[in-house]
């Protein structure tokens, strides 16, 4: 009896693989379909072509069908676990990434990252259910299927209020940042306008001074 056989006979093994299944197809629809309730604000902010975006809306069917095929000899050569384990860090390094930059070709890159983890785990789930769960390959199919439509609703109902909270975060930063320039501005004009005044009554008494010693 191998530790893996082992660490499943006991009931929280088996309840820490449930949860981590669960888990994983949670996260395997959100890089899919959080992009698109934004689409013409990454496209604007970005500054993407038309030949950016139509790449980027097909990117999810290219990743399906690519790393969705090498998922298999993958999991063959490396071992189902290590690369289910290694596509969940990529969806969550690349859905991190991509909200952080600004550059198009490093939102493309970051997306793929992402959507290559959805592919392949798509694929390596019900492996792993099977695996783990022969008994119950049904209820745990049930499962994750459940947990990966919340994860797609989910995405889907709060990508807009998020980003737009964010971007209201962000107009009022500028509006501080605004407010702060044009107080600065007010009081270099103040500050100018008391030295103009000085010079001017320095210039004043000056001329006063003048006058009197011509009439000595």
């Amino acid at each position: 009896m191998n530790a893996s056989q082992e660490f499943h006979e006991f009931p929280a093994g088996k309840t820490l693989v449930a949860v981590g299944i669960v888990a994983l197809a949670f996260n395997l629809r959100p890089a899919a379909v959080s992009v698109g309730p934004v689409l013409q604000e990454v496209i604007r902010d970005l500054h993407m072509s038309a030949t950016t975006a139509g790449l980027l809306t097909s990117m999810p069917v290219i990743a399906f069908s690519l790393f969705g095929a090498l998922a298999p000899s993958l999991a063959g050569r490396a071992g189902t676990h290590r690369v289910a384990l290694g596509a969940l860090v990529a969806v969550v390094l690349g859905l991190v990434l991509r909200s952080l930059t600004h550059s198009a070709p490093l939102f493309l890159l970051f997306s793929s990252l992402a959507l290559s983890g959805m592919a392949t785990a798509n694929v390596l789930l019900p492996s792993l259910v099977k695996r783990h769960f022969p008994q119950h390959v049904g209820k745990m199919t049930a499962a994750y299927t459940t947990s990966m439509a919340i994860g797609l609703t989910t995405a889907s109902v709060t990508t807009v209020p998020v980003a737009s909270q964010f971007a209201a975060e962000g107009n009022l930063d500028k509006l501080k940042q605004r407010a702060s320039m044009v107080k600065a501005t007010d009081a270099v004009h103040k500050a100018q306008s008391q030295i103009a005044s000085s010079h001017s009554g320095a210039n004043a008494r000056m001329a006063t001074a003048m006058d009197s010693l011509s009439r000595l």
